[in-house]
């Protein structure tokens, strides 16, 4: 015991005749310290802990690759997941994502959120039900569909303060009146940090597989 005061007295001193040196040693050692809290709080959550979803573990995302052109991941047309869709015997379900910017407005002001579109199975395939209302209906994702919107808890909480009328309400979303039919639970997150789900409403006979909107699958 003695030995070891004496080797932590004798470190201490060293580290203050050199307090330059002290201080790069404990920058190095903090930033390391973080660095690896941070991976393995991604690698846990990803890999280990599995999407926060009924079996997520059994989801996966579905991308093209083009090893001659050197694409190792890219996007699906509307048309592909057409295909996939009618021709894959190897998932219980099949659904289609695209996110991007979503302005909101109304008797509030007029915000920008992070959002998507997506097909009607999407929410229902994860097994996660809404806390108020309902999940998009087959047929409103088409371009006949009807325009609706589900919240997230924390749009809902923050713009609209919570209120359980909400649902039936009729918004301004990209400047087109829809209504919403539904709000998820506080936390839920699909794909990453939405605020505001559509349904995707793109007609496949508008478009064709090199300039269609470019979908992320999931299965």
């Amino acid at each position: 015991m003695q030995s070891l005061l004496r080797d932590v007295r004798y470190g201490l001193r060293s580290l203050l005749k050199a307090p330059g040196l002290t201080a790069v040693a404990v920058l190095a050692l903090t930033l390391g310290i973080g660095l690896t809290t941070t991976m393995f709080s991604i690698v846990y959550g990803a890999l280990l802990k599995g999407l926060p979803y009924p079996n997520g573990d059994r989801v996966v995302n579905i991308n093209r690759s083009n090893a001659a052109r050197g694409i190792n991941q890219s996007g699906i047309s509307i048309l592909d997941y057409g295909d996939y869709k009618a021709q894959q015997r190897s998932f219980s379900e099949l659904a289609a994502v695209t996110s991007g910017t979503i302005f909101v407005s109304g008797d509030e002001k007029a915000e920008r959120f992070d959002g998507s579109w997506i097909t009607a199975n999407a929410l229902t395939m994860l097994g996660v039900k809404p806390m108020l209302g309902r999940h998009f209906r087959a047929g409103e994702d088409t371009p006949q569909g009807e325009k609706v919107a589900i919240l997230s808890y924390t749009m809902w909480h923050d713009r609209y303060a919570s209120d359980a009328n909400v649902i039936g309400r009729v918004i301004r979303v990209n400047g087109v009146p829809t209504t919403v039919v539904g709000v998820m639970p506080e936390r839920f997150d699909f794909p990453q940090n939405d605020k505001i789900w559509l349904p995707l409403q793109t007609d496949p006979n508008a478009t064709n597989r090199q300039n269609s909107p470019q979908l992320a699958g999931a299965g």
